[in-house]
C-alpha cells in the first residue's frame, strides 16, 4: 500500500475521515491548525523522516495571509516545501491542494492574491506532480456561492464539504499514484 503524509493547517487537521487506509493508499495526517507555509518549509523534512512515505498532500498558505505575509513570501515558502519533498521523495511525490477562497478570505479582499499564489504553484509543479483546485473540489467557482459548506467562522469546512473534497480528490489521487 502506498503511504502518504498530509501536512498543512486546520483544513487538513480537521479532516478526520481522510486519515487511514483507502482503496489504493494510506494517509497519515500530521496537519496542525494555525500553521503557516513558512512553518512547514522548516518542518516538513522532519515529518517525512518519521515513516516511509511515498507522497505528500500539502495544504498550507491560508494562515500566512491572515498573519500578514505577502503573496511573494507565501509563494517562496510553498516552493521551499515542495522542493524539500522533491529532494526527499522524488519528483512524483507532491500533491498540492490549493488555498481555498473561503468566505473569510473573500471578505478580506484576498481572492486575487490567493489566485496568484495558487497559479504560480500550479505552474511550479512538474508534470509528475498533482495540483488540486480545492474550490473546484467543493463544486465552487466562488466560495461565497457555497457559504453553506463553511462553518460560522467562514473559514473551516463542514462535514459535507469534506465529503465533497474526498469524492473529488481520492479518485484523482488513485489515478496519479
Amino acid at each position: 500500500m502506498i503511504k502518504g503524509l498530509m501536512v498543512g493547517s486546520s483544513i487538513f487537521e480537521q479532516w478526520s475521515t481522510a486519515q487511514g487506509q483507502h482503496h489504493y493508499f494510506e494517509l497519515v495526517n500530521y496537519a496542525i491548525g494555525g500553521t503557516t507555509a513558512d512553518y512547514w518549509s522548516e518542518e516538513i523534512s522532519t515529518k517525512l523522516g518519521k515513516a516511509d512515505f511515498q507522497f505528500v498532500l500539502l495544504y498550507c498558505g491560508s494562515n500566512d495571509f491572515n498573519q500578514g505575509f505577502t503573496k511573494k513570501a507565501i509563494l517562496a515558502s510553498l516552493k521551499q516545501c515542495i522542493e524539500q519533498v522533491r529532494a526527499r521523495l522524488g519528483s512524483h511525490a507532491v500533491c498540492y491542494c490549493s488555498i481555498m477562497k473561503a468566505p473569510q478570505k473573500l471578505e478580506l479582499g484576498l481572492a486575487d492574491d490567493i489566485d496568484f499564489v495558487n497559479q504560480a504553484i500550479f505552474s511550479f509543479l512538474t508534470q509528475d506532480e498533482l495540483g488540486i483546485d480545492m474550490d473546484e473540489a467543493l463544486g465552487a467557482k466562488y466560495a461565497h456561492d457555497y457559504a453553506f459548506l463553511y462553518q460560522e467562522d467562514k473559514l473551516h469546512l463542514t462535514d459535507e464539504a469534506y465529503c465533497r473534497i474526498k469524492d473529488y480528490l481520492f479518485p484523482k489521487l488513485e489515478a496519479w499514484l
